[in-house]
């Protein structure tokens, strides 16, 4: 399960950077106005998202009445993610009941068929987002789509504000008689780098949509782990373990770990240190201070019903009683294995004075809540690529790209602006001085 947000020109300028440390995991973006226009922050949007290892899918408003004006539609989108050079899924948005809900079901299922074949015939993936309203009347045959994967809205907290960092309550996600691939939860929601309202978003397929290379990410911190199954204090090889988070400077709050202390923090720390990961993992010897640090980054979830993902962090209290959620001080931690049949597996250090395995079910007695490091960050972070300098004499950032071989239409201006931590790009002098400055120097990061 991943939280996200969809976004268009409403949401204005977008502060990307504060999105992304807010724990967003992906965006679904406006592609095209009713004018066929692209959105106006279209570009901004996907510059920031780029920039910020956000991965995202469009979406495309629909208002088509008849097959041409679909097919129209369609081929806006796809003209612009082209344009854009992005390969990405195009969301088929269906609610405006204006003009969709007259058309009766026969004539709204075969637009909507318009527009799969065509977009998928053009190399990009299909999905449709509607409310559960829409289902529930009828507007369209979903049987036909069965294969098509569905996003919906119901907004079972009303208009209420919602933080970006609450949970959604599972048992209101809407029904459509099948599986979903996303539910639009809120059109109230805040999160910080926006300014008034955004929706929120849950993404149920985040197997399919996760970037290639955060599984071996996630995987990389439990291999780390595993080499060290087995180890124990009896024979003192556990004293390795401890010996990596003592290695580890700053240590956490000046306290060197003995080798009688309890270990099984230091354990996750200690993996976290010999994967190189301490920019996502805080390094701690103490349980609740180790969830503190995720709590203060944004990465801790406070449900012990949550279904985590390899490599998140499982915190435990012994004092549960089983009832309600465990808000209680936790007092054990280990790292997610796998997950099967709703079986999480875990290995711990310090179960029972060694490192071992444990199998729990989800929203089982004991488990306190969940630390879930952004390994999406580890997964796209390279090193930045700058702009050759350029010897330009003028005050045009468009003609000293230009003088070097690149793109200096407004578009691509705005991507670099994003990637150079400039927000709100509209090509004002004074934005573009500073663009040209860091060009002169070799300093502007490519987009």
């Amino acid at each position: 399960m991943l939280k996200g947000i969809d976004v268009s020109d409403n949401q204005g300028v977008i502060d990307w950077g504060k999105v992304k440390k807010a724990g967003c995991d992906f965006a679904i973006i406006r592609s095209v106005r009713r004018s066929g226009k692209p959105d106006y922050q279209f570009a901004a949007n996907v510059a920031g998202c780029q920039a910020q290892g956000i991965p995202f899918d469009v979406y495309k408003y629909t208002y088509g009445t008849t097959p041409t004006q679909v097919l129209e539609e369609a081929k806006q989108v796809v003209a612009l993610l082209l344009a854009y050079g992005i390969k990405c899924r195009i969301w088929w948005d269906v609610e405006d009941r204006a003009t969709l809900q007259r058309l009766g079901n026969a004539v709204l299922t075969g637009l909507i068929q318009t527009a799969y074949n065509y977009i998928v015939g053009a190399g990009f993936e299909f999905g449709i987002y509607t409310g559960l309203y829409v289902y529930r009347e009828r507007w369209f045959d979903f049987t036909q789509f069965a294969d098509c994967p569905m996003w919906i809205a119901r907004y079972y907290n009303g208009y209420n504000t919602m933080q970006f960092g609450e949970v959604p309550d599972n048992g209101k996600k809407p029904d459509i008689g099948r599986s979903i691939n996303g539910w639009q939860y809120t059109s109230s929601g805040r999160i910080d780098g926006i300014s008034g309202n955004v929706d929120f978003d849950i993404r149920y397929d985040s197997n399919t949509e996760r970037l290639p290379e955060e599984t071996q990410v996630r995987q990389h911190l439990v291999d780390c782990a595993m080499q060290w199954l087995g180890y124990n204090e009896a024979d003192g090889s556990h004293k390795a373990i401890i010996d990596i988070y003592n290695s580890h400077t700053p240590l956490a709050r000046g306290y060197k770990l003995k080798y009688t202390d309890s270990w099984c923090a230091a354990t996750v720390s200690a993996a976290a240190i010999t994967a190189g990961y301490t920019d996502i993992i805080p390094s701690e010897c103490s349980c609740g201070q180790m969830v503190s640090l995720f709590s203060k980054a944004g990465r801790w979830i406070e449900d012990d019903s949550y279904v985590p993902d390899v490599g998140d962090i499982i915190f435990y209290d012994w004092d549960d009683t089983g009832a309600g959620n465990n808000i209680g001080w936790p007092d054990h931690v280990g790292i997610v294995v796998s997950i099967e049949n709703g079986t999480i597996t875990v290995i711990e250090g310090n179960k029972d004075n060694a490192v071992e395995f444990r199998t729990i079910s989800v929203n089982g007695k004991f488990i306190r809540g969940y630390g879930v490091p952004d390994y999406a960050s580890k997964a796209t972070a390279r090193e930045p690529e700058y702009y050759l300098h350029a010897i330009w004499h003028g005050n045009s950032i468009t003609k000293a790209l230009e003088s070097i071989g690149e793109d200096g239409s407004y578009q691509h201006r705005a991507q670099i602006a994003a990637a150079n931590g400039i927000v709100g790009y509209v090509g004002s002098a004074e934005q573009n001085t500073h663009m040209l400055n860091l060009l002169r120097t070799g300093q502007l990061i490519r987009a």
